[in-house]
């Protein structure tokens, strides 16, 4: 692996033994994460704690992966300076650490540690783990850290990162973003390749509220340095991002596919299959595709066929995500028999945790089996209101799913008229849609949109309306996300185009 100022930045405050140990670790490593791996296999099998441990902690906290964690969790509860970061690791864990221990923990491991270097990383461990005015008590002290011992200035990229992430929470978008523009500027100057991406992709997650396509692209930059390093557990977050985006856009093919690459490479870790089943179902879903959305299914639960015994086993053991993403596929393949039950569960998770975008999920499937079941007005409300919901939310992945959901029954309930009226909406939701898609240049919206319309079209005798409203859907884009529906669309030409010769 070629050197990176991730780790050779350290170089200047390790002892010679310990650098030697890692330039020889780096020169076989094949990537960062495999670099990592390879430090974890010598700490392990050492007996005393020092320079090279705390070295070796540090990178596995960089690599966010619990796999490579969990081979030195032992060694991190068990010593002094080391437990912080097992906090880190084990949140939401509360049988090995109590978070409430953590303050103590940290000023122990404060007060212990020998080194600066060290102290500058425990401070942001600290600033990452808790919330409010301790975390911003953390980066304060490191930035003092930093202000009194200026060779520490090679890791303020991560004090950026994480202040970008504090302004974030607390609504100031662009404030975020210079700090992750200052942290990409630092570790640019120190050749910190890993915070370089890290800080890109930070931003990428601000800038897509107000420009997904400038977001997209500054994401994929970090996407393809996270893979040209071997930056494994950045690699899957980054693909499952850019998953999202293309999603948001209506680009479902390229959706599809990143979350695919995401699920591929957590072979390699101890990633749940979950979250990756759930978005691919989705995706599959949102462009009518439920057998496909079936086989994730399968996947999830490693079985041949979903039977009404693997039904009752996925009601009683999955979470409620999982139940609605079932609960919609079987809805689209036409199988309700099961549906009431998993929605009827899927609630009740819900209610307990109290989680809004699970609240307007399960609003939206609910009203699919309305609509599905033929009670009209009681799906239409409750898609709305899981609309409402959505947009108050800026969920836009929810927004572009139920405002399509609304136009479609829309569509489905227009009467066929010989009379001219209007040609161009079927109606108030597809109105809606067609602002919402075209406000925001979202290609697969507006082409989803288009077949929409044009299926209204053809069913108050405007045929040759409808033909003009798909070739210019053809137009939108020409990307490979929406091979899909650019099918779909040539497939409907070529049907309206024979009708219109007969």
């Amino acid at each position: 692996m070629e050197p990176i100022g991730t780790i050779t930045n350290f170089y200047p405050f390790l002892s010679e033994d310990t650098r030697k140990i890692v330039e020889s670790v780096l020169k076989d490593a094949e990537g960062f994460e495999d670099f990592v791996s390879r430090l974890v296999d010598i700490v392990v099998d050492q007996a005393e704690t020092n320079d090279f441990s705390y070295f070796s902690t540090i990178q596995v906290w960089l690599t966010q992966s619990k796999l490579l964690f969990n081979r030195l969790r032992k060694r991190l509860i068990e010593h002094e300076i080391l437990r912080p970061w097992a906090f880190y690791f084990l949140q939401g864990n509360q049988v090995e650490l109590s978070y409430d221990d953590f303050p103590n923990s940290i000023q122990k491991a404060l007060e212990a540690s020998p080194e600066n270097w060290v102290r500058v990383h425990l401070l942001m461990v600290g600033a990452w783990f808790t919330r409010d005015l301790q975390r911003q008590r953390y980066l304060d002290e490191a930035d003092e850290l930093i202000e009194k011992y200026p060779e520490l200035s090679c890791f303020s990229a991560e004090i950026s990162i994480r202040r970008g992430w504090v302004m974030r929470f607390e609504g100031d978008i662009q404030g975020a973003m210079n700090q992750f523009e200052q942290a990409h500027k630092i570790a640019e100057d120190y050749n910190d390749i890993l915070r370089m991406a890290d800080a890109r992709a930070d931003y990428s997650a601000s800038l897509k509220e107000s420009d997904i396509f400038g977001a997209i692209t500054q994401l994929e930059e970090s996407y393809q340095i996270f893979k040209s390093i071997g930056a494994t557990s950045w690699t899957i977050n980054s693909a499952g991002n850019m998953g999202l985006f293309h999603t948001i856009i209506g680009e479902y093919d390229l959706a599809a596919e990143f979350y695919i690459e995401a699920n591929r490479i957590s072979q390699q870790t101890d990633w749940p299959k979950l979250a990756t089943s759930v978005v691919l179902i989705r995706v599959y879903c949102d462009i009518d595709l439920p057998e496909e959305a079936l086989e994730w299914i399968k996947w999830k639960r490693d079985c041949e066929d979903i039977t009404p015994q693997i039904l009752e086993d996925i009601i009683s053991t999955e979470g409620y995500l999982f139940l609605l993403a079932t609960a919609r596929t079987l809805i689209q393949l036409g199988q309700h028999e099961m549906v009431p039950s998993l929605l009827s569960e899927a609630q009740n998770k819900i209610l307990r945790r109290g989680d809004e975008v699970g609240l307007l999920t399960y609003n939206f499937v609910s009203g699919l089996l309305e609509l599905a079941l033929g009670n009209q007005d009681e799906g239409m409300q409750s898609i709305a209101s899981a609309l409402a919901e959505a947009e108050r939310l800026n969920y836009q992945v929810s927004v572009n799913s139920t405002l399509i959901a609304l136009a479609k029954a829309e569509v489905r309930n227009s009467k066929r008229t010989g009379s001219k009226g209007d040609i161009e909406s079927s109606g108030p939701w597809m109105t809606r849609l067609e602002i919402h898609a075209r406000e925001r240049n979202y290609p697969g919206i507006k082409m989803q949109h288009a077949l929409l319309k044009s299926e209204y079209q053809e069913k108050i005798g405007e045929s040759e309306a409808a033909l003009l409203t798909l070739q210019d859907a053809l137009t939108f884009t020409d990307s490979l996300g929406v091979k899909t529906l650019r099918k779909r669309i040539l497939k409907r030409l070529d049907e309206l185009e024979t009708s219109v010769k007969a």
